[in-house]
């Protein structure tokens, strides 16, 4: 099956939205059909029995009241924009038509005001008022009646077509100042909520905007010449200037600067670079002017990776935001029931006047509008999940959200993820008559020809080594090395080898040291040589106890000793050494088993089987494809601090998800019993609505720009 990405303007009410997504996932061939609205983008995936799906999908969109453009043609569209003058000013054009548009609606319902106010007016009673209070109304409404007859020919029941029923009604049985009232309080909440969503989409569309469109590319006679960022290859070179955005990744091969991370990896605080360090797309140069190596296309760096993995996020949905959006489907054609069964039913029965329970049934119907309801609920999610991606934390979709969320256990995989690649030496232990740096330079010269991992510490530990005086270099592998150093003959290795040779290891006699150093004959040292931890490891551990994550384990391929090490320092209890692959997989399973909702964090691509495994599984950076592909969240910063700040900021994402659900049906359910006994207004019926659904906005945007939560 082949995926398909569209973009759908015109959805101004979640309902919509959700009927509208129901309309597309009933086409044949279509599966996983996704419509966000908080970022208007139509995902979904087509067989070979769909013909022209984009198309298809475009006229169910277009029968219902929206527009859908195909990527291809908006990539078109993009491609023939003349210049970077023009793109902006197409750019400001569109940000005007909707500031214009805003106007227009606040000059409509300042006029209707007017009306409104004069019908009101003692000395206009009768006709004359009557007349100036429909006037008020059809100024002010005409853009509700306008989608309400659209929406009666789509067969499709929403907000605006029930305030449309309600306020004709409401004219019919002669209430007519609170006809006209209800459509202007209406309008105006309408605008707000227009407002707070459009505020709400550019703060989500901002996150977006991290790629740049242009590189400068260095020609090979020196010159400068502007590109797309997307004719960058790898090994072309660039110049970024201070104040610009990195266009792809790269390799600083000139120039020293200050980069900005924060876009890419949350970091707070600027980084130094310099000739060979690596810059991801995204991030912005803030001081000097450097010149670059690209080492990935704009379509494989990180920039293009994170809004690829934020957009798609909208397809993944959680089971709260699958639940509201299968109600909203068959909430309003039951809810226009019940209200007809209330105007008409107690009259039937002799329990008063019909225009008393038609009044009474408007009311029932105003209020119970499902688009605070379901509006809220994808809002909600996507906000938290631009707002961890501001953060450094991609995740791939709500489903992730709650289950992070829920977090029983966590666990680490340790090299890469605890720890660095590289090891330091923790311990030089020396025997009677030798210093450390007597240790220190006879280990350097011993193992400055051995390929094992741990040589590389020892070598940089004493770097003054004249390889000249080095001669019958031998390895022998899960043993050590043998040299010959001016007529001494230095070894290295493990006790068992040092023993194996006839030297007598038990002084320095030092537990747990991997690497002891002999020289003609004699024992001399022995390194104590530990994985280097991430520098906020330990920090990582106690935000997760403190959000009382009851079970945290560390899964290692290391040997024990080293293990325990890094557990007993970061403040671990449970541990496993010694895993293959395959060991790592039973373990977690065993945890998942004993503890519920398990998360596991890890990088490589050995860690990919895990990381699947898992209910939520974190990879450290963008480093394997194949870690990333099988996570379900990616930490850019590659701390593992992030991932208790994830844990943290998802739990307050769930419960503003909560709050605002029941928040909008504890609010449309006390007017609606009020409204059946007569003791709520239509003014309150209108706040259940709309006023419920501007705070559910409100509530919901604080997660993007927010602080993290304190843990």
């Amino acid at each position: 099956m082949k995926k398909y990405k569209m973009k759908v303007s015109g959805l101004d009410c979640a309902a919509c939205a959700a009927g509208l997504e129901k309309k597309i996932a009933e086409t044949k061939g279509l599966h996983n059909v996704s419509l966000n609205f908080a970022n208007e983008t139509l995902t979904f995936e087509a067989d070979s029995s769909a013909e022209n799906p984009e198309v298809r999908v475009r006229e169910i969109a277009e029968k219902a009241g929206h527009s859908c453009e195909i990527a291809s043609e908006r990539k078109e569209k993009s491609s023939n924009k003349p210049s970077d003058r023009t793109h902006e000013h197409t750019h400001e054009h569109s940000h005007e038509h909707g500031s214009g548009d805003i106007k227009k609606s606040l000059i409509l319902i300042c006029v209707s005001a007017v009306f409104l106010i004069l019908g009101f007016m003692p000395s206009f009673e009768g006709t004359v008022s009557n007349i100036l209070l429909i006037v008020s109304a059809a100024v002010c409404g005409f853009p509700v009646l306008v989608e309400a007859f659209h929406s009666l020919l789509a067969k499709r029941a929403d907000e605006n077509l029930l305030v449309a029923i309600a306020v004709i009604a409401a004219f019919i049985i002669g209430e007519y100042k609170e006809a006209a009232s209800v459509i202007m309080f209406f309008s105006v909440g309408e605008l707000l909520e227009e407002y707070a969503v459009s505020r709400s989409r550019r703060s989500i569309a901002a996150l977006s905007q991290i790629r740049p469109d242009k590189a400068n590319l260095l020609m090979s006679n020196g010159e400068i010449k502007t590109v797309a960022a997307e004719e960058i290859n790898i090994g072309d070179t660039i110049k970024i200037l201070p104040f610009e955005r990195f266009p792809v990744d790269c390799e600083i091969i000139g120039g020293a600067t200050q980069v900005d991370c924060s876009p890419v990896t949350g970091e707070s605080l600027p980084v130094e670079v310099t000739a060979g360090k690596t810059v991801l797309s995204g991030c912005i140069n803030q001081t000097g002017e450097v010149t670059a190596k690209a080492v990935a296309t704009s379509e494989n760096s990180a920039a293009s990776r994170i809004i690829d993995m934020v957009e798609s996020a909208a397809g993944r949905k959680g089971k709260a935001e699958k639940t509201v959006t299968k109600l909203a489907v068959y909430y309003t054609p039951t809810v226009i029931g019940l209200a007809a069964a209330l105007a008409l039913l107690p009259p039937l029965f002799g329990m008063g006047s019909l225009s008393m329970w038609v009044q009474r049934s408007l009311v029932f119907l105003v209020a119970s509008c499902p688009c605070a309801l379901v509006l809220s609920v994808p809002l909600g999610f996507f906000a938290g999940i631009g707002g961890a991606s501001k953060r450094g934390i991609l995740v791939k979709g709500g489903t992730f959200v709650e289950l992070v969320a829920k977090a029983k256990a966590v666990v680490f995989d340790k090299t890469g993820t605890l720890t660095c690649e590289e090891n330091e030496i923790e311990k030089v232990r020396c025997a009677e008559g030798f210093t450390r740096e007597d240790v220190l330079r006879y280990a350097s010269y011993g193992e400055h020809f051995s390929v094992h991992p741990l040589a590389e510490c020892v070598r940089r530990a004493y770097t003054e080594v004249d390889e000249k005086r080095i001669s019958d270099f031998e390895e022998i592998p899960g043993n050590g090395t043998r040299i010959d150093l001016d007529g001494e003959e230095v070894i290295c290795g493990s006790r068992r080898f040092l023993e194996n040779s006839g030297i007598d290891t038990s002084s320095p006699g030092e537990e747990g040291a991997q690497i002891f150093v002999g020289v003609s004959g004699k024992l001399i040292g022995a390194l104590n040589i530990e994985s280097k931890l991430r520098e906020d490891s330990a920090e990582a551990i106690r935000q997760l106890k403190a959000l009382g994550i009851k079970r945290i384990a560390m899964l290692t391929g290391d040997h024990e000793d080293a293990a325990k090490s890094v557990a007993e320092r970061l403040g671990i209890d449970e541990y496993y050494a010694g895993l293959l692959p395959e060991d790592k997989l039973e373990i977690l399973e065993k945890i998942k088993s004993e503890s519920g909702v398990t998360v596991f964090a890890g990088d490589g691509i050995n860690d990919a089987p895990v990381l699947a495994c898992a209910h939520a599984g974190a990879a450290m950076g963008l480093g394997s494809d194949a870690a990333i592909e099988a996570s379900d969240l990616v930490l850019m910063g590659s701390k593992p601090s992030s991932l208790a700040t994830a844990v943290a900021l998802f739990r307050k994402t769930m419960g503003i998800v909560r709050f605002n659900i029941w928040f909008a049906l504890g609010v449309k359910a006390a007017v609606l019993i009020l409204g059946a006994f007569g003791l709520a207004s239509m003014w309150m019926a209108v706040f259940a609505d709309v006023g419920v659904a501007l705070i559910a906005i409100a509530n919901s945007a604080g997660l993007i720009s927010g602080k993290t939560p304190k843990i």
